[in-house]
This record gives structure tokens, C-alpha cells and sequence, in this order.
């Protein structure tokens, strides 16, 4: 806390049978008598994910971010603004041939039957495609090695026929 203070003057001087100037001329009080307030550094959040790898492979860079959560408050730290992203390496395995390679497809519909009735078989196929390893699309200009399909049979009994 602090003090002030306030003066006063005497106007007239005691003369004859007067009286006395009662009170001193300056008067003294205490102020701001409640605590200082604290200093509050900055706060930062918790980093958010990692975005997306620049490369698949060879090695790239990644990046993430945090905000601020509290402002500096009283003479508290400051926050560094460098401390808001961050870079990190990513990816750094080598990268593989870019030979297509062959990989099975998923499973196609069930292919339905034209009869209405009696014992029936629904098919459905996965088969072989040759695929770009780098873009991950089918690759149907090149010549291909991949050979065979694979068939899946369900037994399906739809009723007696009349």
C-alpha cells in the first residue's frame, strides 16, 4: 500500500487573545491497502493433431498448432509467438518401386437369379487388379501378370416351384 497526504494553510495568524490553530496543517493517510495482483504468465494449449505428411515417403514434413489460452496479465511472460506451430519430420521409410503390384479387389454385389423358385446359387467375384502402388489406381494400360479370379456361391432355396 501507499500513502497520501494533504496540506492545509493558515490564513490568519493567531493575534491578540484568539485562539490557536487547533489542528496540524498536514494530515497523512494510508491508500491502496489491498495486495498487488499477481503476475499470470501466458498459458498455452495442449498441440493439436499433426496435419497431413508432405511425402509418403523419403521423408516429409508435418506440421501442428496450438493457441493461446491465457493473455499475459501484471508483468506475466509473454507468450512467444514461434511457440505456436511446429514442424516435425514424417514418413522417412524409403520408397518402394513403383512397379504395379497385383492386389485382390473387395467383394462384388450378389448376383441375383432370374428364377423365383426352387434352389438357386448367388455368385459374387473378387478378382485381381494391377494397381500403381503411388497414385493407388487400377493401372489398365499396362500388360498384366496377375491372373484368377475367386468366386463365392451362397445356396439359396426360394421355394417349391408349383
Amino acid at each position: 500500500g501507499g500513502q497520501r497526504w494533504r496540506g492545509r494553510e493558515v490564513v490568519q495568524e493567531l493575534r491578540g487573545s484568539g485562539q490557536p490553530c487547533a489542528n496540524a496543517t498536514k494530515e497523512v493517510t494510508p491508500c491502496n491497502q489491498f495486495p498487488c495482483k499477481a503476475p499470470v504468465d501466458c498459458k498455452w494449449s495442449d498441440w493439436g493433431q499433426w496435419g497431413a505428411c508432405s511425402a509418403d515417403c523419403d521423408g516429409g514434413q508435418r506440421s501442428r498448432t496450438r493457441e493461446i489460452l491465457v493473455e499475459p496479465l501484471n508483468g506475466g511472460a509473454p507468450c512467444d509467438a514461434v511457440s505456436s506451430s511446429e514442424i516435425g519430420p514424417c514418413n522417412r521409410q524409403p520408397c518402394k518401386s513403383h512397379d504395379p503390384v497385383c492386389v485382390w479387389s473387395d467383394w462384388g454385389e450378389w448376383q441375383r437369379s432370374d428364377q423365383t423358385c426352387g434352389k438357386v446359387e448367388q455368385k459374387r467375384v473378387k478378382t485381381l487388379q494391377l494397381i500403381d502402388p503411388t497414385t493407388k489406381l487400377e493401372v489398365t494400360t499396362a500388360a498384366s501378370n496377375c491372373e484368377g479370379d475367386v468366386h463365392e456361391v451362397y445356396p439359396v432355396n426360394l421355394g417349391e416351384c408349383e
